[in-house]
């Protein structure tokens, strides 16, 4: 498969030109990957909770995802997460959601070069940042590797773990995730008005 395979869409701002394509990827996440660890993360998708949400098509089947969200209370102001619910159809990855084949690992940074795109058109977002969840930390090496030739800004990965959601008594493990960003000043100023907070 090359690029060129791929037909790249905002399933959110052209739902209704491929609802059924939607729908038939929903279907078969419900039906199939029931056994993968993560795969509840992406079973009730609230399209309209992402800024955009690029699909990658091929063969008339949605074989990647992943969006682009703000939450202000969670990370700050003019901060968006790219890659939010980032997902491979297992016929093109290993049986596990976090394993991938060599030739699956370019969707990464095929889709964050349509979201990073997005985000510079609309001059709201100061910083773009990707996280993941779990202890995971070489395939999350190497999705920023690939993030970073897909990008004119670099990626940093920030050391440990860190609260990507609010503060709370007993986080749960989910939250406690790894942090990469384009803007290290803009982490710097989020972690003083109190977001990012390590974790040990």
């Amino acid at each position: 498969m090359q690029e060129s395979d791929f037909e790249i869409i905002d399933i959110k701002k052209e739902f209704k030109n491929h609802e059924f394509l939607w729908k038939k990827c929903m279907e078969y996440l419900r039906t199939t990957c029931y056994r993968d660890q993560l795969y509840r993360n992406y079973l009730h998708i609230d399209l309209e909770k992402f800024l955009t949400f690029t699909a990658i098509v091929y063969q008339n089947e949605i074989i990647s995802f992943g969006g682009v969200e703000v939450k202000e209370d969670r990370w700050g102001k003019h901060i968006a997460r790219a890659l939010t619910r980032f997902w491979i159809n297992p016929k093109h990855r290993t049986e596990s959601l976090t394993k991938w084949r060599n030739s699956s690992i370019k969707f990464s940074p095929i889709i964050l070069k349509h979201q990073l795109a997005f985000i510079k058109e609309i001059e709201i977002i100061s910083a773009t940042i990707i996280t993941r969840e779990g202890n995971y930390k070489k395939s999350f090496l190497e999705i920023i590797r690939l993030a970073n030739t897909a990008s004119d800004q670099k990626f940093f990965i920030m050391p440990g773990k860190y609260n990507v959601c609010e503060c709370m008594e007993n986080l749960p493990e989910s939250c406690r995730q790894f942090v990469a960003i384009n803007n290290v000043d803009c982490f710097n100023k989020a972690q003083q008005e109190g977001f990012f907070q390590p974790y040990e």
